[in-house]
């Protein structure tokens, strides 16, 4: 009977495979996507879209994008803000593991197995990580939708209360 494969070196098996790596690091690049399409609402005009992504988004790093997500001055108790930006930061450290090649040292895997969010997204590779994919998608898209979350509710907001 075969031994069971310690999580580490399951994690290890998978963080070395350029497939799996090349699937987190996309999973990354499009939630940071996303991310950008919600700042975008925040902050921008309709007419200002593509000056504020080309002029300010395009500069920042995903973690400053994130930083500023996580100033923004919005309900910080609506559980589609809360839970985006909890997956935000778990997809942002799990991206830092394979982009900077920590997840083949063994004090980093150690590391790795104790962190249980980031776990969590491989227990039923590649599902469990779409699945945490997905989801942010949707808090995201459902906060842009709260009322007073894009500028443009802001504005009209601050022009009623002119009246």
């Amino acid at each position: 009977m075969k031994q069971p494969i310690e999580p580490k070196w399951k994690l290890h098996n998978l963080l070395s495979d350029a497939a799996v790596i090349g699937d987190i690091l996309q999973t990354a690049i499009h939630l940071e996507f996303d991310l950008d399409m919600a700042l975008i609402d925040f902050f921008a005009t309709r007419a200002r879209r593509e000056a504020f992504e080309e002029l300010i988004l395009d500069e920042l790093t995903f973690h400053q994008k994130i930083e500023i997500f996580r100033q923004l001055p919005v309900n910080k108790g609506l559980k589609s803000y809360r839970l985006a930006l909890a997956t935000l930061s778990r997809i942002k450290r799990l991206r830092n593991y394979v982009a900077h090649g920590f997840g083949l040292r063994e004090r980093d895997l150690e590391r790795l197995v104790r962190d249980k969010e980031l776990l969590a997204m491989f227990e039923d590779y590649p599902r469990s990580l779409n699945k945490e994919y997905k989801l942010a998608r949707m808090r995201l898209y459902a906060l842009g939708k709260s009322k007073g979350y894009a500028l443009s509710s802001l504005i009209s907001a601050v022009r009623i209360k002119k009246a």
